[in-house]
């Protein structure tokens, strides 16, 4: 495919020239054919079939005289005659646009040219600005104001007397209205043809472009003709390219028709030309302008992607913010009143949910929606259904869009042709991705207020005093650098508390920086010995090569030894901060106390998000409230020192550490009511993930000051067959953090134990893993789950779900629920005992529904 072609196309200097072969699927003659058609219609209408005029006509038509040939027909003809023909054939309501005239108007041509006299164009087109040979006037107004335009150079069924078949048509036509014929030269001489479905033996065209090619010599063109292989040898396209400067794209038929090689080679050109459009800079829609809503940029970016991929329709799914649970449809092109809700099962639900295991591979695209079950079980969605939106949807492409590393939503994008999309229409979707996420990002920014950041740039030894209320982070002596992010400014200025006084570092985004690594790649980084591998620093090295990032400038300020530890730190949704810590007095190899570094670090980074999103009543500090509280609670158990491996066998105190981190959890800091722990039932087969869960614990606020004497509900079980639990491992696999959840969004199910454990069956509770770490995470182990809600009963009776309206205090309590959950790996496989009375517990199990996780 030339690349001049692309490029015209890509920048709106092309034009189409439609030819009979394009109607030929439609059911609509080729030029011979409809010569042919004619001939044995006028001998229809005669009462003397051996009229020696036919005979005539079909000796002009046998020897490929098809200009004389219809001229001697239409003067033959009566106009009435002719005009019933012309009306019969080529103006029928039942004619529809085919593959062929829908894989046209995927591109971005400026302008359409046909020799055809059938609507089958204009239709597919959605019925745009129409103009024929007798109507100069539209055809100037159009080029001069760059709108599209159907230039039917024949002549429409619609108005037949108007049709030009003949060589005596041409004449008059170009006499009488020369303007008409100066115009197409214009387009000659300053577009990209390309010619479709044309044989290139219009006597008409041939002459026009002689003259422009005459006027402007070799400067003129090129053009392009798609032609079959077998019309155009070699000897002819160098005939074309020389004396017409037509360059032939041709295809060859083997295993296919005419009409879907043509049809594959402008899906290719289609794929080609959307990457270039998409250029270096994207869409370019943004929220800078502040009277925008989120919503507005997202149905303008929509509308712009539909069309730049060539797409029928699509959507845009989002979270409304970064701590709902799942998206909704924000924007669908073409635009509608209502939106469509999101049903539970659909591609877009399960791409939201789901992400596949090669992530270069992670979207969905269904080349033939008709075929939809073997394609998504294929991908490995066998539980995804597609959703019928509009009925002449063939194809469909679904990207995640992903905001600061995680799945925020998902783009959608659909066409009226089978297997649509190419490779180049992926890349550029999901390239259009990344844009929505950055728009997600700045929107989450505009919501934002004052979070705690601030204050920890400011009064860096806050934050280490908070960071220091772990008993393992204040044994080891961390150190802490927290890098606040200017996204105006571009740069990470880092403020630390050492020796009673605070110091300032700066570096740019540009600038190679562990910060900079972690803020590029929103990702933790862990660093076991930053003497060895700051040998490593290549500031000109390419940004893959994470070794050389590490820099000898912060190394040296600080005088970092040992392992060092950086990971994002989000508000409100977004990486807003950049913390880095290291141990004080440094400490190499591979001993106990690098493994208790590697552990500090991951409480840290949980400890860090949730100060970050801390929220404040009557001027007092949430976080640092449940810091206090959990550590009180934990100093009844432990006595003050940091945890040993020897007594995680110690059953006693395994459970009364899981019982202290419930109780701190339902302290009115977090406010959440009730928690429960699942524990994973292990998998017949070693190796497997488990499926099925147990559960063995559970706890109200109510319990807080009179703790009950047995905890234990032995009867719940739950397996991966239900889609709550497959909802709640989808999400695992992808993100092991806590998560919001609500049934409404699961399958829309009735809860079968909302009864049994005082629950309300439409309201939401919080999931989070107990995950076994280990330095490979294909490694990691899941232990069971802890949910959370605020499900108490009224007065009643009746289990309300007392959510709050803000959306800070959800994500508190979500990211309270990650710090208990990352204590908890540590004792919960031995924190409980099997109930006593197990058989009749296994009983009870068993005449029961299956449960549900929470």
């Amino acid at each position: 495919m030339d690349d001049l072609l692309v490029q015209a196309l890509a920048h709106d200097e092309s034009v189409v020239f439609v030819g009979s072969g394009v109607s030929i699927d439609a059911g609509l003659p080729d030029w011979r054919g409809f010569i042919a058609e004619l001939l044995d219609y006028a001998v229809s209408t005669s009462t003397d079939e051996k009229d020696p005029r036919w005979n005539k006509a079909r000796s002009l038509l046998e020897a490929r005289d098809f200009l004389l040939a219809a001229e001697m027909l239409h003067r033959e003809l009566s106009p009435k005659a002719f005009s019933n023909f012309i009306t019969r054939r080529f103006a029928r309501k039942s004619l529809l646009p085919t593959e062929l005239h829908r894989s046209i108007t995927r591109l971005p041509f400026s302008f359409a040219l046909t020799t055809n006299l059938d609507r089958l164009l204009e239709r597919a087109y959605g019925n745009p600005t129409t103009c024929t040979w007798k109507d100069p006037d539209t055809l100037f107004h159009a080029i001069r104001s760059n709108d599209f335009a159907v230039v039917k150079l024949h002549g429409s069924a619609q108005n037949p007397l108007d049709v030009r078949l003949t060589r005596t048509h041409y004449r008059d036509g170009s006499m009488a209205n020369p303007e008409f014929n100066q115009l197409i030269k214009h387009l000659l001489s300053w577009k990209t043809f390309l010619f479709i479905g044309y044989s290139l033996r219009d006597t008409d065209m041939l002459y026009l472009i002689d003259e422009v090619r005459l006027r402007h010599g070799r400067k003129f063109g090129p053009h392009y003709a798609i032609l079959p292989e077998q019309e155009c040898d070699a000897t002819f396209a160098r005939y074309l390219d020389d004396a017409l400067a037509i360059k032939a794209i041709t295809y060859r038929t083997d295993g296919q028709t005419a009409t879907q090689a043509v049809v594959n080679i402008l899906k290719e050109l289609s794929g080609r030309v959307s990457r270039a459009r998409l250029g270096r800079f994207g869409i370019g829609f943004g929220l800078s302008d502040p009277a925008v809503s989120r919503d507005e940029a997202v149905q303008a970016m929509l509308e712009r992607a539909t069309s730049l991929t060539g797409s029928l329709r699509g959507d845009v799914c989002m979270m409304v913010d970064g701590t709902s649970p799942d998206p909704t449809r924000v924007a669908v092109c073409p635009p509608k009143k209502e939106a469509l809700a999101i049903e539970p099962g659909s591609i877009i639900n399960s791409v939201f949910l789901k992400a596949a295991k090669d992530r270069s591979k992670d979207y969905v695209y269904l080349k033939d929606v008709a075929h939809c079950r073997e394609e998504l079980d294929a991908l490995g969605y066998r539980n995804a259904h597609y959703v019928v939106c509009d009925t002449e949807v063939k194809s469909e492409l679904a990207c995640p869009i992903l905001a600061d590393g995680r799945r925020v939503g998902v783009l959608n994008l659909e066409s009226d042709l089978r297997d649509a999309y190419t490779d180049y229409h992926i890349q550029v979707a999901k390239r259009i991705s990344k844009e929505f996420g950055q728009l997600f990002m700045q929107a989450e920014h505009r919501r934002r207020i004052d979070f705690p950041i601030k204050e920890f740039q400011s009064k860096p030894d806050r934050l280490s005093q908070l960071m220091l209320k772990s008993r393992l982070v204040s044994s080891l002596g961390h150190e802490f650098l927290l890098y606040k992010i200017n996204y105006e400014k571009q740069t990470l200025t880092g403020s630390l508390f050492s020796k009673d006084k605070v110091r300032h570092f700066r570096y740019t985004f540009q600038e190679k920086s562990i910060a900079a690594w972690v803020f590029w790649r929103r990702q933790a980084k862990l660093i076991p010995d930053v003497e060895e591998a700051v040998k490593g620093f290549a500031p000109n090295a390419p940004d893959e090569d994470d070794a050389s990032w590490l820099n000898p400038k912060g190394i040296s300020q600080f005088g970092i030894k040992g392992p060092l530890f950086a990971c994002p730190v989000r508000a409100a949704g977004d990486t807003q901060a950049i913390l880095v810590t290291w141990l004080r007095d440094g400490v190499t190899g591979t001993g106990g106390k690098i493994g208790k570094f590697k552990a500090s670090s991951r409480q840290i980074q949980r400890r860090v998000n949730l100060a970050a999103n801390d929220l404040f009543r009557l001027g007092q500090s949430r976080v640092e409230g449940f810091f206090d509280g959990l550590r009180e609670l934990l100093d009844v158990v432990d006595k003050g020192g940091v945890w040993e491996k020897q007594q995680f066998e110690d059953k006693s105190f395994c459970t009364a550490v899981i019982e202290a981190l419930a109780t701190a959890v339902l302290r009115p800091e977090v406010g959440l009511k009730r928690i429960r722990f699942w524990r994973a039932v292990d998998p017949e087969n070693q190796g497997e993930e488990p499926r099925e869960f147990r559960l063995v614990y559970w706890k109200t606020a109510d319990d807080v000051r009179d703790q009950p004497a047995a905890n234990y509900i032995g009867l719940q079980r739950t397996s991966e067959r239900d889609v709550f639990t497959e909802h709640t491992l989808d999400r695992y696999r992808e993100d092991p953090l806590a998560k919001w959840q609500h049934p409404a969004k699961m399958g829309g199910e009735q809860d079968p134990n909302a009864t049994k454990l005082d629950k309300d069956p439409k309201g939401s509770w919080i999931v989070a893993p107990i995950v076994k770490s280990a330095d490979d995470p294909a490694q990691a182990r899941l232990l069971g789950w802890i949910s959370a809600d605020m499900h108490m009963p009224d007065e009643a009776g009746t289990p309300k779900d007392r959510k709050s309206e803000d959306s800070r205090e959800r994500t508190l309590q979500r990211l309270a629920l990650d710090v208990v959950s990352d204590l908890s790996h540590y004792v919960f496989r031995n924190a409980f005992e099997e109930p006593v009375k197990a058989k009749a517990a296994k009983a009870v199990a068993g005449s029961s529904r299956t449960g549900k996780i929470r």
